[in-house]
């Protein structure tokens, strides 16, 4: 059985630009987020953002100095120090 195209177009548009899916993709991938971030241990209360991005350089940068410059872990590493280092600095203003 074939649509006429209007019917086949009204049908894609609302699936595809339906508010509800995007604000629920958007609210799943919020809740995602946030689960993969979550700390084993929270910070202490009034801790500085400076010195755990700090910290968590410093482990890095002594796991990296392990690693062959070679390897694909080595890159993966430098990456995530990246990333630290992004996150404790925060956005550009």
């Amino acid at each position: 059985m074939s649509f006429p195209s209007r019917v086949r177009e009204s049908v894609l548009e609302l699936s595809i630009d339906s508010a509800p899916l995007r604000s629920l993709d958007r609210a799943e991938r919020t809740t995602r987020g946030r689960a993969d971030v979550r700390p084993q241990t929270p910070a202490a209360p009034g801790v500085d953002p400076w010195k755990l991005g700090a910290e968590a350089v410093e482990l890095l940068t002594d796991i990296r100095r392990a690693v062959p410059r070679t390897s694909r872990a080595a890159d993966a590493l430098d990456e995530g120090l990246e990333l630290v280092r992004q996150l404790a600095y925060g956005p550009e203003v």
